[in-house]
């Protein structure tokens, strides 16, 4: 999810097209970076929306559906708990996806800069 969310900006398409051969290498990096740092309040977050959403039963029985692999039923369950993990992680998202698109605007910009010889020092003046 986090990947698609990133993909959908114009600022990391620009930073595709200017480095497509590591692009998606660069990508998968910063966006593993940002599940080791939110992965447990993602965690945390699903666990307490399905909480929420299902009562004692309904779990028992949806963990019952997954063991039969039975599609009809969890997609059900994922219909209601859906809305209340989103209303919980939203803002986890919104903030892991920018710390997505800086780490690749921070490689970028070390890119850019690694070939640049460094400027000239200027004499202080007063």
């Amino acid at each position: 999810m986090l990947t698609s969310v990133v993909r959908s900006t114009v600022t990391v398409q620009i930073v595709a097209q200017k480095d497509p051969s590591n692009y998606e290498k660069r990508l998968h990096a910063a966006v593993n970076h940002a599940v080791e740092r939110h992965g447990v309040e993602w965690e945390s977050n699903l666990a307490q929306s399905y909480s929420a959403a299902l009562s004692k039963q309904e779990l028992a029985d949806f963990c019952t559906a997954m063991n039969k692999n039975d599609g009809t039923s969890v997609r059900r369950v994922f219909d209601r708990v859906g809305p209340e993990m989103e209303r919980r992680s939203k803002p986890l998202l919104q903030q892991a996806g920018e710390e997505v698109v800086e780490e690749l605007l921070a490689a970028d910009h070390r890119l850019l800069t690694d070939d640049m010889p460094p400027k000239a020092a200027r004499p202080l003046t007063t």
